[in-house]
């Protein structure tokens, strides 16, 4: 008995640990060393940078995922609108002008002067419903741009979408917004659409339309963009995809986004001609004086522009004609082995531009 208990008493109590002690193991206390304080604040700036990296990205994707089911519930709302739409049933082959969903007219005579009015769909009567800044649609099949678009038409607020959403919460996607000088179908539409969008890292908004340098055959499966105004609907087919630095700074860049109008035949080949010579995809598309265009502009993550923020991937498509065939000049598409590139690419990468095969639609 003498020895079991001498070596009960032999046994060590194991000290327990506090909150104090925990919270001396973490922060620097007066009595560390410089080496130990100094270990301390750096393991808690890592903390601290990796908490907030963590919410960065949570937040990222979680405001991505209430924008996918915004999304979601306006087109839920939209089924009733599509529903009551009699005899104008969307074909893939354009009519007369043009359309492949035509619109609705009527006239009215002001002082002598006969007008044509046109009447807004069912479907845009929904969506202004909703937002009346609602000036159309974009769709490009087997993607997922499938999106109202709007639009501010005061230079003060012209960049409100690129931060807000379709409702016009503050939301990290913006919207897909109309460039504030363009016009958006009936008799007054702009030469030239500039539609503006997102590249969203989980390929929402216009974040699919790197797809287009990216990977080899996804033009010829996604050539052709369906946009619908407020009256109707036509097909545009895409015949440039390129890459430019709209850096301030950039005396050599092509303003493709002040490209709205033309004021001659040969402002409007100039335009298209610099937009096929920098295109990063070969095709058969004709371009024609009297087409009109849409150009789609997002950001582009291309290594070349680091955290700038001014590069950018620009899609430009001509509306299909009346009676064409939709995909004609689409099939056989390759990559260009020789596309225009901004000035910063031959910077960093050497070479030029040869242009020596280019052949320009005039």
């Amino acid at each position: 008995m003498a020895s079991a208990t001498a070596k009960g008493k032999s046994k060590k109590k194991k000290k327990k640990t506090t909150l104090k002690d925990i919270l001396r193991e973490l922060f620097p206390c007066a009595e560390d060393s410089f080496a130990e304080g100094l270990r301390k604040i750096v393991f808690l700036i890592s903390v601290i940078i990796f908490g907030v990296c963590v919410y960065l990205v949570f937040d990222y994707f979680y405001q991505n995922y209430k924008n996918d089911k915004m999304y979601e519930q306006l087109y839920a709302g939209l089924q009733p609108y599509v529903e009551t739409v009699d005899d104008a049933e969307v074909t893939t082959t354009p009519d007369d002008e043009g359309y492949i969903q035509a619109p609705t007219t009527e006239t009215e005579v002001v002082d002598g002067e006969t007008r044509t009015i046109y009447i807004n769909s069912p479907e845009a009567d929904y969506w202004i419903s909703q937002n009346s800044d609602y000036v159309g649609s974009i769709y490009i099949d087997g993607t997922r741009i499938d999106y109202p678009i709007v639009q501010k038409t005061t230079e003060e607020e012209k960049e409100f979408y690129l931060t807000h959403n379709f409702l016009g919460q503050e939301a990290k996607a913006g919207s897909i917004f109309l460039d504030y000088r363009c016009i958006m179908g009936g008799d007054s539409q702009s030469t030239n659409m500039v539609i503006y969008g997102h590249n969203m890292q989980d390929e929402s908004m216009f974040g699919q339309l790197k797809k287009y340098k990216d990977e080899e055959g996804y033009y010829e499966e996604h050539p052709i963009i369906q946009i619908s105004s407020r009256y109707e609907t036509s097909l545009y087919k895409i015949f440039s995809v390129f890459i430019e630095n709209v850096d301030p700074d950039n005396e050599e860049q092509f303003q493709y986004y002040n490209k709205i109008a033309f004021n001659s035949e040969d402002e409007f080949y100039d335009y298209a001609n610099n937009c096929k010579m920098r295109s990063l995809i070969s095709n058969d598309v004709d371009v024609t004086y009297g087409d009109k265009l849409v150009t789609l502009s997002t950001c582009t993550s291309n290594y070349l522009f680091g955290s700038s923020g001014d590069g950018r991937l620009v899609v430009v498509a001509r509306r299909v004609r009346a009676g064409e065939d939709v995909y004609e000049g689409t099939e056989g598409a390759t990559f260009n082995p020789d596309p225009l590139m901004p000035s910063l690419w031959y910077e960093l990468k050497g070479g030029s531009y040869d242009g020596s095969s280019f052949v320009p639609f005039n």
